[in-house]
């Protein structure tokens, strides 16, 4: 099954007649999902975990972390609420004019960023969710690379 969000291309494998879904790269760590490849989309990353939920699998199997088989639901609720209350916390930030740089400086996703490639896929991250809510319609882009709350 279509699981877009994490990328563009990503899949799960679901047994309906078992009840276990092999959900790829949707893990349910407790610090979220990882969104942020350039075909990463926040507003599909949201669909498909509630698709997984209306699923209601017994079993998920994620490539990189363990099996999970007990309080799937609300691990699952845990998991993308983690991306929805980021898109919140930039949303609150964006109350005054912020460019990428500065928001990437809030340190939402690496809180202990110490490298260049923690500080580019913190960026990265912050770039997803800049594109959900200007598709939202909730920020702007009022000048060249930098946003601010409608």
């Amino acid at each position: 099954m279509h699981l877009p969000g994490h990328t563009a291309g990503h899949y799960g494998f679901y047994l309906k007649k078992e009840n276990i879904l092999f959900s790829a790269d949707i893990d349910l760590v407790e610090s979220g999902p990882w969104y942020s490849s350039a075909s990463a989309d926040i507003g599909q990353l949201i669909n498909s975990v509630r698709r997984i939920q209306a699923l209601d699998p017994a079993v998920i199997v994620p490539s990189h972390r363990q099996v999970q088989t007990d309080n799937i639901q609300k691990k699952l609720q845990a998991y993308i609420q983690v991306v929805i209350d980021r898109d919140a916390r930039i949303f609150d930030i964006l109350q005054s004019p912020h460019t990428l740089p500065q928001l990437g400086d809030y340190k939402l996703v690496f809180p202990q960023a110490g490298n260049i490639y923690e500080v580019f896929w913190e960026r990265m991250t912050v770039f997803n969710h800049l594109k959900h809510l200007l598709q939202l319609g909730l920020i702007a882009e009022i000048e060249k690379g930098v946003y601010q709350q409608v």
